[in-house]
């Protein structure tokens, strides 16, 4: 009885690790097409045919779209994770962080670029993919209030000044904006990141940097 009991518990602990393994084939196979055609292209044949598995285990582990759509964007965060703004506020003069900033952001979206834009044009017409990609939308709010802080110092510092900074900070960190001036108007990043600066000191009404 001992040892059927134990038989019956390794069992169970393999049957559990080719559940997960199973689980994560299906999201690393989902965010590999994800990447090369979208998520609103890519469908549960295609990830159950790259995934070795059939179209039913796939909903066995995923019973919708929205609930894949979370694991795979968990999953690309955890090895590709954004930049995080924390650390930006340690330095306290505002151009030289939204230099450091830019630079980390636009690396980002550099190493990244293909499935931002992927999810960035699905999320226009799919409400999960939207729904996923409102996470990215909040990141972007984080790092734009950590850049906000001290520009007061080197304008006028009124709310029409706050609220032309907040919208140029915003630009500054657009994935689209980033890409329309490096691969249709050949931009280097150093050149956008200089362009970007100059708008935010112009905003404020500060000198030129």
């Amino acid at each position: 009885m001992v040892r059927g009991g134990k038989r019956g518990k390794y069992n169970l602990k393999a049957r559990a690790e080719r559940h997960q393994q199973t689980h994560q084939r299906i999201v690393e196979t989902a965010v590999e097409l994800h990447t090369a055609y979208g998520p609103a292209q890519t469908t549960i044949t295609d990830i159950a045919k790259r995934a070795g598995v059939e179209r039913q285990t796939v909903y066995n582990h995923f019973p919708d779209e929205l609930s894949l759509l979370k694991a795979c964007s968990a999953h690309n965060r955890a090895l590709n994770p954004p930049p995080d703004p924390d650390p930006w506020k340690l330095i306290s003069e505002p151009q030289v962080r939204l230099r450091k900033a830019l630079a980390e952001v636009y690396g980002y979206y550099r190493g990244n670029e293909q499935i931002i834009a992927n999810v960035s044009r699905d999320a226009q017409a799919n409400p999960n993919v939207a729904e996923v990609f409102e996470a990215r939308i909040k990141h972007q709010e984080r790092m734009r209030d950590a850049l906000a802080v001290g520009w007061e110092e080197e304008g006028e510092g009124g709310q029409g000044d706050k609220k032309l900074l907040y919208g140029a900070l915003w630009m500054a960190l657009e994935f689209q904006m980033w890409r329309t001036l490096v691969r249709h108007e050949g931009f280097r990043d150093d050149e956008v990141i200089e362009l970007m600066v100059r708008m935010c000191v112009v905003r404020v009404g500060g000198s030129q940097c």
